[in-house]
């Protein structure tokens, strides 16, 4: 499971910890950043270690209500200086789930810097569950609210809202 210490991560770490205390099975829990890069002796001995520090603290107060929350499912955790979706994608080998969020944060911003979700459903070596987060996430309610109530939404505003018909209507 990827770790990115946003709020919308305790979707990704609920449904996780749900997996693996049905299953079982400990929960490997990744968390890859980009080390700070400094210039001369900072390179060598501050940024990095702070850089990895912080990772450190990310990762733990994410992971610390899903610990007590789930004190039966033993948790491992990855620290990784690497491409996010890389290290997810190397995780997965021999792993029985990965889970990770989709911010869904637009086809422009996906072309130009990639989408981590995208790339580890495409590669990854076992199952994967994409939670939504982010705008995925409203998205996916607006949606759900759409058909759950039978309206359909006039985005324009430009006309009343009309009830949808059923299909045996």
């Amino acid at each position: 499971m990827g770790v990115d210490g946003s709020r919308a991560c305790a979707a990704v770490l609920s449904v996780a910890f749900r997996a693996a205390a049905q299953r079982g099975v400990p929960v490997t829990a990744v968390h890859a950043w980009s080390p700070d890069v400094g210039a001369g002796h900072e390179a060598v001995y501050g940024p990095s270690a702070a850089s990895k520090e912080g990772a450190r603290l990310v990762l733990d107060e994410a992971l610390e209500v899903w610990r007590s929350r789930f004190a039966d499912v033993p948790v491992e955790t990855r620290l990784l200086a690497v491409d996010p979706a890389a290290a997810l994608i190397r995780e997965s080998e021999g792993a029985a789930l990965t889970v990770v969020g989709s911010w869904s944060r637009g086809t422009v911003r996906t072309a130009l810097f990639g989408s981590v979700s995208r790339d580890v459903a495409q590669q990854a070596r076992c199952p994967v569950v994409v939670v939504p987060t982010g705008a995925a996430k409203q998205r996916q309610n607006a949606v759900h609210d759409r058909h759950r109530t039978g309206l359909i939404s006039d985005p324009a505003g430009t006309g009343p809202v009309r009830q949808q018909r059923s299909p045996w209507q």
